[in-house]
């Protein structure tokens, strides 16, 4: 456990010196934030550390020596630019304190976690999503952040710090975070007379207009959906916090969805799906929303601040705005 405390200690000052990012855009139609932390569990599983509750200032605990230990850091995929910069950030917590880190970015995040944890081989850090923590925590296989593992915990977003938090116990430092936008492109709203939507109502109309035609076409590239989306919690359960909703009770024991806001809501976004204006990224032979709406699959999308890069890098001659 020793090991696993210091293993934590070092990668939360070394991830959270460098894992944010921000954008900037104009006409930014906000949805709801997202968040992923780094934790480590008992058997040093990701990057967390050993404080609870609130915390202060405290003083710096002496780095131990790590030459020539073995880390393994483990995150989901993203983009080629996001892998290329946490690569170099762990070589360069190698250089600096002698140990071995590697970072691997998995393509099936879940999966993959799920069968290390399942084998008792679980990478030393790896990064935990907001809505999973519970699930992770309750298990047993994450260890809290540690005492004087960041000289300032307060200098942290409150409601960051309790995402990560549980029965109490504050599990993982935040890597990053991003409030989810409405991404456009400015050329085809123009040329099919669309305003940016703002309403519910008005993101129907415009989807249903900014699509020309059925999945198959979409998918050869001879049309267009209004709008994709993934039909992962953290895209349609942006239109549940619109709504007022939240998914659990504040002591995360029980779903909270059997209200009429909850099922406006879910049919909003279900009756979209099936008139064919939302389009899941899959459907139309794209990874995700981001590379769908590159290849000018979709009009718009909802994605948060990494798009922006993403494009850039794969799609610099696209044109988008936020």
């Amino acid at each position: 456990m020793k090991r696993s405390k210091w293993i934590m200690f070092l990668l939360v000052l070394a991830l959270t010196a460098a894992a944010c990012s921000s954008t900037s855009g104009s006409e930014a139609t906000t949805t709801t934030a997202t968040g992923s932390g780094a934790s480590s569990t008992t058997q040093a599983t990701t990057t967390t550390a050993a404080g609870s509750g609130a915390s202060s200032t405290t003083e710096a605990t002496p780095k131990p020596s790590l030459e020539g230990v073995d880390l393994t850091l483990w995150g989901w995929s993203s983009s080629d630019a996001e892998n290329s910069a946490l690569s170099d950030l762990v070589a360069q917590f190698s250089a600096d304190t002698g140990a071995n880190a590697e970072f691997q970015a998995q393509a099936e995040f879940d999966v993959a976690l799920q069968a290390a944890l399942a084998s008792g081989a679980p990478p030393d850090v790896f990064y935990v999503d907001s809505f999973k923590l519970p699930d992770l925590a309750d298990a047993g296989v994450l260890a809290p952040v540690p005492d004087g593992a960041l000289s300032d915990p307060d200098d942290i977003y409150p409601s960051l710090r309790n995402a990560f938090t549980f029965n109490g116990t504050w599990y993982c430092p935040p890597k990053d975070f991003s409030t989810l936008a409405l991404v456009y492109d400015p050329d085809v709203l123009a040329a099919a007379g669309v305003d940016v939507p703002t309403t519910w109502d008005e993101l129907e109309a415009a989807a249903a207009t900014l699509t020309t035609g059925d999945v198959a076409a979409i998918a050869a590239g001879d049309a267009q959906a209004g709008l994709t989306m993934g039909v992962e919690y953290p895209r349609w359960g942006v239109f549940l916090f619109q709504a007022g909703v939240a998914l659990t009770d504040d002591a995360v024991t029980k779903i909270t969805l059997d209200n009429d806001a909850a099922r406006t809501a879910l049919q909003f976004v279900a009756d979209q799906y099936a008139a064919g204006s939302f389009i899941k990224p899959q459907a139309v032979d794209a990874g995700w929303a981001g590379e769908a709406f590159g290849q000018g699959k979709a009009a718009m999308t909802i994605e948060g601040n990494w798009i922006v890069g993403y494009l850039q890098d794969a799609f610099p001659d696209k044109n988008f705005a936020v």
